[in-house]
């Protein structure tokens, strides 16, 4: 049996429109279950970045991202 509650949202603009979903699967999911306790409560996020759908496969990724937004690892990584 699951236990828990997804929301996916493969064309993520706002977290102000993504919260909303989240508001309603919450309270759909109270209405129906009478839930008065959450022993877990998780969000995901994966931010990508595509230069082919921005126009710029051509950029490189260190004329898009300041290198002080980039981990050590990845300073070297994406030259």
């Amino acid at each position: 049996m699951q236990r828990f509650c997804r929301c996916h949202d493969s064309r993520y603009e706002r977290w102000e429109i993504f919260s909303g979903h989240i508001e309603r699967a919450l309270a759909s999911l109270m209405k129906s279950y009478s839930l008065s306790l959450f022993t877990r409560i998780g969000l995901r996020y994966v931010d990508v970045i595509s230069r082919r759908r921005l126009g710029l496969e051509n950029v490189r990724w260190s004329d898009l991202i300041k290198n002080s937004a980039l981990g050590s690892c990845l300073r070297v990584m994406c030259p």
